[in-house]
């Protein structure tokens, strides 16, 4: 594997893309393919540090409907994660009122939605002994930067 070669010794491996293969096929399809991957992964020495959970864009967490799709999209990435036998998950914040919410005053409707599905994916990540990493972001007027 070229990352070796080059140095490396830990990926983050990206299952952002909830249109991909992983999402769209069974699960036990997704395993497959996955461990195969892994398999690749451990043979060149690399260790998968840490995926990186599903991140659209724009952002769609404006409706109960979308932000209770979104969590099961992350339920689901928190099991793939553990199908690699990965211990840690990072993922991005929802942004309910944008990335302005600073401007438009929702600061703390920001905190309390992110919490309430934090915790709600907190049971899932528990159940499957993987860690929830928060990556903030970098938009200057989202109170999670």
């Amino acid at each position: 594997m070229k990352l070796r070669e080059h140095g490396y010794e830990a990926i983050d491996l990206d299952i952002a893309d909830t249109t991909s293969f992983l999402y769209t096929e069974p699960f036990e399809k997704a395993k497959e393919a996955l461990l195969h991957h892994k398999k690749l992964i451990d043979e060149a020495g690399i260790e998968i540090s840490q995926t990186h959970g599903p991140w659209r864009w724009p952002n769609r967490d404006y409706s109960e409907a979308e932000r209770q799709e979104w969590l099961e999209k992350m339920q689901y990435s928190i099991k793939l994660t553990k199908v690699l036998d990965c211990k840690y998950f990072v993922i991005h914040p929802i942004m309910p009122y944008t990335v302005e919410d600073t401007v438009k005053g929702y600061e703390k409707e920001t905190w309390a939605l992110n919490l309430e599905f934090m915790r709600k994916l907190l049971v899932t990540a528990k159940e499957e002994d993987v860690v929830i990493c928060l990556e903030n972001m970098p938009f200057l007027k989202f109170s999670i930067s």
